[in-house]
């Protein structure tokens, strides 16, 4: 089917350049939807990036994470040095507490002897105390005796 319109010739290529442009628009069309997509996410993690930086986040960046990294490993190690030191010393307190206690029996020990003794000497005192009274009671008798 070969025309050989002349004007159909010229309108053919006019179509097949339509068509093609058609093609082209709508590949660009799409590429151009994909764009807008990824840029409304991009825009999204911008802005949630930026809401952090209000916030006082701030980004770290090759030495910064460097020193961070640094920091982080030697405060590890001071953290593993006190946790010895807490142990030496809670043995040290377990050791004192115990030689405490004993120190405390004898102390209580020495106490309660001395509460003994303290109340042998009052019982002491009391009974020397009623001796006197009698005796005195006695003289009292006495001398009253004697006036009357």
């Amino acid at each position: 089917m070969l025309n050989n319109d002349p004007m159909a010739d010229k309108m053919a290529l006019f179509r097949q350049n339509a068509a093609d442009v058609a093609k082209k628009r709508e590949v660009t069309s799409d590429s151009f939807k994909q764009a807008e997509y990824e840029l409304k996410d991009l825009e999204k993690i911008l802005k949630t990036k930026r809401s952090g930086l209000k916030d006082g986040d701030q980004p770290l960046k090759g030495q910064a994470v460097h020193a961070l990294e640094s920091n982080q490993y030697f405060m590890e190690c001071q953290l593993e040095v006190l946790k010895a030191r807490q142990q030496v010393l809670d043995k040290e307190v377990n050791l004192y507490v115990a030689q405490e206690s004993t120190d405390d029996k004898h102390q209580i020990q020495s106490q309660l002897n001395d509460q003994q003794t303290e109340k042998e000497r009052l019982k002491q005192q009391q009974m020397d105390f009623r001796k006197n009274e009698t005796q005195h009671r006695k003289q009292l008798k006495m001398w009253t005796d004697l006036k009357t």
